[in-house]
């Protein structure tokens, strides 16, 4: 099985449904258009950008893995992960920045729980 999504040190790719993941290289440049009309770009770097969906199996399950990005974070607050990029084929570590936002609901039996947690993601 190919790592999805690990932090550090942490495999979490089974928290991962394989229909959302979309995690891809792109270029970065910069670009112009001359005095013909004609667009022009100067790529002056790629960049590894994405989102994805977890889920958790309970709250207690999340706050951990909440806890622990933290834990990894780096003094800019991007964190060390290696992510699987689509159209490279390939999984990639490298520093990245982390946004996540969960969906919380009280369930039948009145505890709290984690539907789904949104991770958008995008290279340093």
């Amino acid at each position: 099985m190919n790592i999805m999504f690990k932090v550090a040190n942490t495999d979490y790719s089974t928290r991962i449904p394989g229909e959302q993941y979309a995690v891809r290289s792109v270029k970065q440049y910069d670009g112009w258009t001359d005095a013909n009309g004609r667009e022009h770009r100067s790529v002056f770097r790629e960049c590894i950008e994405g989102t994805f969906t977890m889920h958790f199996v309970d709250i207690a399950e999340f706050d951990a893995f909440c806890a622990y990005v933290e834990s990894q974070s780096n003094y800019d607050s991007s964190v060390p992960c290696t992510v699987w990029v689509n159209n490279k084929n390939a999984a990639i570590q490298s520093d990245f920045f982390l946004d996540f936002n969960a969906t919380r609901y009280i369930g039948p039996a009145m505890n709290d729980l984690v539907e789904t947690v949104k991770v958008t993601i995008k290279e340093r």
